[in-house]
């Protein structure tokens, strides 16, 4: 947790700085606007890379996937693809193979971590800048991204870090509609986690420009699939063709996303009411709208079981930019009211990172894994 508190100190610090530079021209705002992104992102990649290997929920589960694969000869690698896609046991080939072709240049699970850690945040890095309008967006997406995705794509779920950073890849063959190349990127991403393959049908659902309707029908849809949510994960398990997805499907968790479905519902709400204007001031954000109407779709899969939240991270990562969007677009004047607005929403996620609570240390730091001290 105090890890997230630097970070986010840093990066108050760092627009302080970078928004009272004097720079005359447009492109030399722009420019220092990419240098704040890499920054912020280069700070992620760190507090990554960096982190102990007991530091996650599976950190040390992919240290031993990492070794694993090292100890693997390369004709067990490929045979694991028959074992997978042709006998139906195993999951995801792909990510083994991309472990052993890292372990050609080095067998060092920290490079690893490091390897990853700059993958996903080069993508997130150009998502960001080139989705946000100036540098308050830019805080707000990176502290938003400290409160309810650091605990996955920074700290776990490697596999799906990657495919994430595929898609966010991919989106930028959306908005420039080369299909093939979106195609390829999701499709080689599947290797290493089948669920990228959800990412497949936004192609088409995020080019369409109807895109109060498409909210409006996942709005109205959102409470009838909560309460067949249930049967709605079976279905999508049983497409998968995965006995995982099926057991999270039929499991028997108790709990409910409480936090995240109500934030879910809040974007969802201010999103509806203020279409109109936020499209008119961005015309691109219609893309922006489709991703969060399809994560309104998927969140009843979290109270099914939380695990599933792993398939709405591929569209609900879209808030980090359709929130400061409408902020942008209803609160034009005065300025000093839309900077309160930030600095509120600010607080509030600094104080939701503080009741999750996370652990955090660095590689040299002692902590037990297991019981054992490293």
């Amino acid at each position: 947790m105090i890890i997230q508190y630097v970070v986010i100190f840093i990066t108050l610090v760092a627009v302080f700085f970078f928004s009272n530079t004097r720079c005359d021209s447009e492109s030399g705002q722009q420019q220092m606007r990419k240098w704040f992104v890499w920054i912020l992102s280069g700070l992620c990649v760190l507090q990554s890379g960096l982190r102990h290997i007991g530091v996650g929920a599976d950190t040390y589960s992919y240290l031993l996937l990492f070794e694993e694969a090292h100890e693997s000869s390369w004709q067990q690698i490929f045979h694991n693809f028959h074992e997978v896609y042709v006998e139906g046991t195993g999951k995801d080939a792909g990510y083994t193979l991309l472990v052993k072709i890292f372990q050609v240049f080095s067998n060092d699970y920290r490079m690893y971590l490091l390897f990853v850690a700059i993958f996903f945040f080069t993508a997130f890095a150009v998502f960001i800048y080139r989705n946000t309008e100036n540098f308050r967006d830019i805080v707000f997406a990176f502290i938003l991204y400290e409160a309810l995705f650091y605990a996955f794509f920074s700290i776990t779920g490697i596999r799906q870090t990657l495919a994430t950073g595929f898609a966010l890849w991919g989106f930028e063959c959306i908005k420039s509609r080369r299909w093939i190349v979106f195609t390829c990127l999701i499709l080689f991403a599947a290797f290493i986690h089948k669920s990228i393959l959800l990412f497949l049908p936004y192609y088409f659902i995020g080019n369409i420009r109807r895109s109060r309707t498409i909210f409006i029908i996942a709005i109205l849809g959102f409470p009838a699939l909560m309460v067949f949510r249930r049967a709605f994960a079976i279905w999508l398990a049983s497409l998968s063709f995965s006995d995982l997805y099926m057991m999270y499907a039929e499991s028997t968790y108790k709990s409910g996303t409480y936090t995240f479905t109500a934030l879910i519902l809040l974007i969802a709400f201010f999103g509806w009411i203020f279409m109109k204007p936020v499209l008119e001031s961005n015309p691109g954000s219609f893309r922006y709208f489709n991703a969060m109407a399809i994560a309104i779709v998927l969140t009843p899969l979290t109270w099914v079981d939380p695990s599933l939240m792993r398939v709405v991270q591929y569209f609900s990562v879209f808030m980090l930019v359709l929130i400061p969007a409408i902020v942008n677009a209803v609160i034009t004047y005065p300025v000093a009211l839309r900077t309160w607005t930030y600095a509120i929403m600010i607080v509030a996620l600094i104080y939701l990172i503080a009741k999750v609570g996370l652990d955090y240390k660095f590689m040299w730091q002692p902590m037990k894994v297991e019981g054992i001290s490293y």
